[in-house]
């Protein structure tokens, strides 16, 4: 009898030693489930935020409209922006906003309501944050910005966002002097079609700059 306790202590200490141990082994698989769980979902969330970074930082120019598509819509330059209303994406009443420094590659032209596929009442241009730059050296047309033809464009540098009047943009045509003759910042000029000149354009609280400057 005493040779049968023993045995069945024994086997009892097994029985709670083997489940022991496979307590532990599930408390072990379980936390390396959740650590493996956490660093997935750390790895989306680093994913998304620089993703987000890399929208902001991309997105120096949008535009809201009140027709067409409305947005707000981003464009990486003012070249692009008014590219877009030029096709008719944005209609009616426009207005454009610039958020950081600007590139252009080419100039900035803006066609008349009416030529092409461009169809809009107004035109509105003007900074959200202070210290903003539009900058480049276009060949093509010897302006940094083309006004052609269009019609009711307020380019006002003063950011909304900033108590007071401030003059935050500035217009930099870096196009050096020697290359071409009458180069220019900001241009008002006609078009063909449809046939009239660029009339009641508004152009305050700028800082417009030549290469000299």
């Amino acid at each position: 009898t005493d040779a049968l306790m023993v045995i069945n202590n024994q086997v009892g200490q097994l029985g709670i030693s083997i489940n022991m141990k496979k307590n532990i082994k599930n408390q072990s698989n379980m936390k390396t489930i959740n650590y493996n769980n956490n660093n997935g979902l750390a790895k989306w969330v680093s994913i998304f935020l620089l993703c987000m970074i890399s929208i902001v930082s991309y997105s120096q120019v949008s535009v809201t409209a009140t027709a067409g598509t409305v947005g707000p819509t981003a464009y990486t330059t003012l070249g692009a922006a008014l590219a877009a209303i030029n096709s008719g994406t944005h209609q009616g009443v426009i207005s454009v906003a610039i958020s950081a420094n600007t590139a252009e590659a080419a100039t900035a032209f803006l066609n008349a309501s009416g030529a092409g596929s461009a169809s809009y009442t107004s035109v509105s241009i003007r900074p959200s944050a202070d210290g903003i730059i539009v900058q480049g050296a276009p060949t093509s047309s010897q302006c940094l910005v083309l006004l052609n033809g269009a019609d009711n464009v307020t380019i006002d540098g003063d950011n909304p966002n900033t108590s007071g009047t401030n003059r935050n943009l500035t217009f930099r045509n870096t196009l050096a002097s020697t290359l071409l003759t009458g180069n220019a910042v900001i241009r008002l000029g006609s078009a063909p079609s449809p046939g009239s000149g660029a009339d009641n354009i508004t152009i305050r609280n700028c800082i417009i700059k030549g290469i000299s400057n």
